[in-house]
């Protein structure tokens, strides 16, 4: 199996006991998975059948919601890292654009400048700079960690939108969860790049 392929199984099985913690953080709607509703909590205790965090975000949240939220996460997340560090610049166009494409499921690095040219939201996010495959690689090389911190933080945003939590504390081991499927997409992105030039 490829790396790529193993990490599209490891973001598909990032599962959580979501219909236990939402019920706790305190909302009405139902848990889903894959368009139908998932099972009563007895019957999800013994089918162990329990949601999943999408591969396509946009499954939970509107492409306009997604796209602003990752704006503003990376804003926020890119602000603070260039108080920390004397002279840094973030390329905030750039990581939105990969941060963007990463949360649709879109990977390939080539794909994700294409995208930029033809998909007017992806336009939008790059704000008409030619983009180069070579540069977005470098830069999501370069700005890991803070590709990491925005798509975490985004999935965190997702989560409280679908399932209807006004709480903004979520329990740490859904930040965890974040975490991992962020590390996740980008290992996926990393490995579909390697496949590419070979």
């Amino acid at each position: 199996m490829s790396h790529a392929w193993r990490g599209f199984a490891a973001i598909r099985s990032h599962r959580y006991c979501m219909e236990s913690i939402v019920g706790e953080l305190g909302t009405s709607r139902d848990c889903r998975l894959s368009g139908s509703v998932a099972p009563s909590t007895n019957a999800a205790r013994e089918s162990n059948h329990q949601p999943e965090l999408p591969l396509d975000l946009r499954e939970w949240v509107p492409s306009e919601r997604l796209m602003a939220s990752v704006q503003e996460e990376l804003s926020a997340i890119g602000n603070s890292y260039e108080k920390a560090e004397v002279g840094a610049n973030v390329p905030k166009r750039r990581l939105g654009v990969l941060a963007f494409g990463y949360l649709l499921g879109r990977f390939d690095t080539e794909e994700v400048v294409l995208l930029c040219q033809t998909e007017p939201l992806f336009h939008s996010l790059s704000e008409g700079e030619v983009m180069w495959p070579s540069e977005l690689t470098q830069h999501r090389r370069r700005n890991r960690g803070l590709l990491i911190a925005d798509l975490a933080s985004v999935l965190g945003r997702a989560f409280r939108e679908h399932f209807q939590i006004s709480t903004e504390v979520l329990p740490s081991e859904l930040k965890r969860c974040f975490h991992e499927d962020a590390v996740d997409r980008l290992d996926i992105a990393r490995h579909m790049d390697r496949t590419n030039a070979d």
